[in-house]
C-alpha cells in the first residue's frame, strides 16, 4: 500500500453547473494534501473571489485503519509497505510481496502508481488470485495504456456510467456521462461525477433554504434526501452520505464491469481472476 502524496491536481467539472447555480460562486478545490498550497488557495478564494461556499478536497490516510479492520475480521495481512513520492520503479517491492504468495494484493496510490504496479506484476510473473488498486481500474485510460494485462484487476469506485442511478437533474448515470462527453470530448471518471453531485447537493440545499445564509443552508443539507444520477444522497449527523454504497469494478475482457453493489452491478465477480 502506498503512502499519501503531496500533489496538486486540476479539476474539471461539467459546465452545466453554471446553469444549476445562479446565485453562487462555487469553487471545487482539488489540492490534495499540500497543506501550504491548499491554505493559500482557500484564502485567495475567500478574500479575492468572495465565494460563499467551499466544497473541500479529499485526501487519504487509510492504510493503517484498513489493515486493522481486515485483521479484526480474520484476514491475515502479510505485509504493509510504503513507497516514496515520485517512485519510478516498484519491482523490488512487488518481488518481496510476491515471495509471500498472497491471495490478494491491494495497492493504494494514484494512477501512475497503478501503472507501475501492474507493469511490475506482469514482468515478474507475480499472480495473486485477485488484485485491487485504489485508483486506475475505473479509468478507461488504464486499459488503453496496458491492454490485456489489466484484465481481472479490481478497483473501488464511487460511480460509473453503467450504474442504475437516475434523478431529476441530468437524468440517469448514462445520460450524465453522455452529456459530459459532449462538453469535454471524453468519458467522465467518478471524480467528475462526484464533483457535480456535490455541487448539485449544495444547489438543492440553497434552493430549499431560499437564501445563502450558511446556517440555513447547513440545515437544508442535513434534511436532504434525494435520488440523483450519482446515486442517493442523504447525510447523517457527521455530514457523511450514508445512503450511497461504494462500488467495485473489475476489468473483464477490456471492459470496466460494475460487480458491486448488487443493485448497481452489471456483471459477476470473477475470482480467482488470474
Amino acid at each position: 500500500m502506498g503512502q499519501s502524496r503531496k500533489f496538486m491536481r486540476p479539476c474539471r467539472t461539467a459546465s452545466s453547473l453554471a446553469l444549476l447555480i445562479s446565485a453562487l460562486l462555487l469553487a471545487v478545490a482539488c489540492t490534495g494534501s499540500d497543506d501550504d498550497s491548499a491554505a493559500e488557495l482557500v484564502q485567495q478564494l475567500i478574500d479575492d473571489d468572495e465565494i460563499d461556499f467551499l466544497l473541500g478536497p479529499y485526501s487519504s490516510g487509510l492504510t493503517g485503519p484498513a489493515s486493522a479492520v481486515a485483521e479484526a475480521n480474520g484476514i491475515e495481512v502479510l505485509a504493509v509497505e510504503a513507497y516514496p513520492e515520485g517512485v519510478v520503479d516498484v519491482s523490488d517491492l512487488v518481488e518481496r510481496l510476491g515471495e509471500l504468495n498472497p491471495d490478494v494484493f491491494i495497492g493504494g496510490g494514484h494512477y501512475s502508481d497503478a501503472v507501475l504496479f501492474l507493469q511490475s506484476v506482469q514482468e515478474l510473473g507475480v499472480r495473486p488470485d485477485a488484485m485491487l488498486i485504489t485508483v486506475g481500474p475505473s479509468n478507461p485510460q488504464l486499459v488503453d495504456d496496458l491492454g490485456a494485462s489489466v484484465n481481472g484487476v479490481l478497483g473501488p469506485t464511487q460511480w460509473e456510467p453503467a450504474m442504475a442511478y437516475n434523478g431529476s437533474y441530468f437524468g440517469s448515470a448514462a445520460d450524465y456521462a453522455d452529456y459530459y462527453e459532449s462538453l469535454w470530448g471524453e468519458r467522465p471518471v467518478y471524480q467528475a461525477a462526484s464533483s457535480t453531485a456535490a455541487a448539485l447537493a449544495l444547489h438543492l440545499a440553497i434552493e430549499t433554504a431560499g437564501s445563502l445564509d450558511t446556517d440555513d443552508v447547513r440545515e437544508a443539507l442535513r434534511e436532504l434526501d434525494v435520488e440523483t444520477f450519482y446515486g442517493p444522497i442523504r447525510f447523517d449527523d457527521r455530514g457523511v452520505n450514508v445512503a450511497k454504497p461504494m462500488g467495485t469494478v473489475q476489468v473483464q475482457d477490456g471492459q470496466i464491469v460494475v460487480v458491486a453493489p448488487t443493485g448497481a452491478a452489471t456483471g459477476e465477480l470473477v475470482y480467482p481472476a488470474r
